[in-house]
């Protein structure tokens, strides 16, 4: 759900906030507008710029001297912030800068410079050959790298537009941090800033013919409407924030509970696993002694077998004897007897012998 304000919401609170105070504001104004206007012109009351090296010098110096722009634009989102959060705001807050992490706010106005220049490098370059040659087509060559190096700066402007007003709620980050910060914040949202800065044009250019006088109110307010566009973007960041975490908790407890499941079933099935397992290794122990049980009886039987067959065998063997021992008997006997019947016959013999 988009609960982003609009172009309209936005320039309505700004002007209930600035009620009252147009006073202040317009006295930092004039104080920053002052400073910058120094600022400024230093390089070209150091150098005029009639040669290449000139030139190169001229705009090194600038370049350098820009720096000192970011102090005054720290303390410039410090001074808005303020209002937009209805705290007290004084003129010299536009000065905080200087004494509230500065070096950051030199580092990042470096970065914004930095982008400016190489931009507009390949203009300046063709637009100094025009001048000091009158052909054409470096005229030619200068338009078409003004509408493409504009385009390119337009577009980092819009992605590190929030850097100032970062540092003011974080400065315990570093400028690097802070400008990746600002790119992670803008994504989705430098066309909407685009369009909310456009449409503050026909109010510049109607301003213009006040002798620029308008300026002194149109500034404060589209400075109070960009600090309202950051407020709304990190109040729906961190409400999007804590709805993702919400989300990320439903689907990790929604996870656990399905992990559980599955371990539950994973046991389950293993333990049905087990019990076959375990069913059938008694089935296989059972055929086991079954079948050593059938192996004894067997060697019960055949041993019973063998023990019959040797009683047999010994009952056929001992008639056998017998029935062997019975004629030799008898034979014995016979021989007795003959050999009595001879001696009784010898005796008869003898005995006649005698007589």
């Amino acid at each position: 759900m988009n609960t982003f304000k609009s172009s309209a919401e936005l320039k309505g609170i700004s002007k209930d906030q600035l009620f009252g105070h147009y006073g202040t504001m317009v006295g930092a104004l004039l104080l920053m507008g002052l400073a910058a206007l120094l600022i400024t012109y230093i390089p070209s009351m150091l150098i005029t710029a009639q040669t290449i090296p000139e030139l190169i010098i001229y705009y090194l110096i600038s370049f350098i001297v820009s720096l000192l722009v970011g102090i005054l634009a720290s303390g410039e989102a410090y001074l808005y912030l303020k209002l937009i959060c209805g705290q007290p705001v004084f003129a010299g807050d536009i000065f905080y800068g200087f004494k509230a992490h500065p070096d950051k706010a030199i580092l990042l106005q470096f970065v914004l410079s930095l982008t400016t220049y190489i931009g507009s490098a390949p203009m300046m370059i063709f637009y100094y050959l025009y001048l000091t040659t009158a052909r054409t087509s470096y005229l030619l060559f200068m338009s078409i790298f003004c509408v493409i190096g504009m385009a390119v700066i337009c577009i980092i402007n819009l992605m590190l537009s929030q850097v100032f007003f970062l540092l003011q709620d974080f400065p315990q980050y570093s400028a690097k941090e802070l400008l990746k910060m600002s790119c992670r914040i803008m994504k989705g949202h430098k066309g909407r800033l685009f369009y909310i800065s456009v449409s503050f044009l026909p109010l510049y250019i109607l301003g213009t013919f006040s002798f620029c006088i308008a300026f002194l109110w149109l500034i404060p307010y589209t400075n109070t409407v960009m600090a309202n566009f950051y407020m709304d973007l990190m109040k729906n960041r961190n409400r999007i924030q804590k709805q993702n975490q919400t989300v990320m908790q439903e689907n990790m407890t929604m996870q656990r509970n399905a992990d559980v499941q599955d371990n539950s079933a994973i046991q389950g099935n293993v333990d049905v696993q087990d019990n076959s397992t375990i069913q059938w290794n008694i089935d296989v122990q059972g055929n086991t002694v079954i079948q050593g049980n059938e192996g004894i009886q067997g060697d019960m039987a055949v041993q019973e077998n063998a023990v019959i067959q040797g009683v047999a065998l010994a009952s056929e063997n001992s008639a056998i004897q017998k029935e062997n021992l019975e004629p030799s008997v008898s034979l014995q006997d016979k021989a007795t007897v003959t050999e009595g019947s001879v001696a009784q016959e010898d005796t008869s013999i003898e005995e006649s012998k005698e007589h």
